[in-house]
């Protein structure tokens, strides 16, 4: 159960997940070059590294990669 809020989960990584949001913690950083993203759930990061290699080729997603960018704040697509 969620010390903050006292939301209830059935795994504790779900949990550990929804705690960094309520801290701020955003641990899950894209390694891309040049890309600034972070998440805070891993699942997250992986769906945000597929933008890099959208139809086929690797493309450039900057600080600018929308929903979970650092600092960015939510919404947003990749440009």
């Amino acid at each position: 159960t969620g010390a903050v809020c006292g939301k209830k989960f059935a795994h504790t990584s779900s949990l550990r997940d929804h705690t960094y949001k309520h801290q701020g913690v955003r641990p899950y950083v894209c390694d891309f070059p040049g890309c600034d993203a972070s998440f805070t759930a891993v699942a997250n990061l992986s769906r945000h590294k597929k933008l890099h290699f959208k139809d086929g080729g690797a493309r450039m997603v900057g600080s600018t990669s929308g929903k979970g960018a650092r600092g960015k704040g939510r919404g947003g697509k990749a440009k």
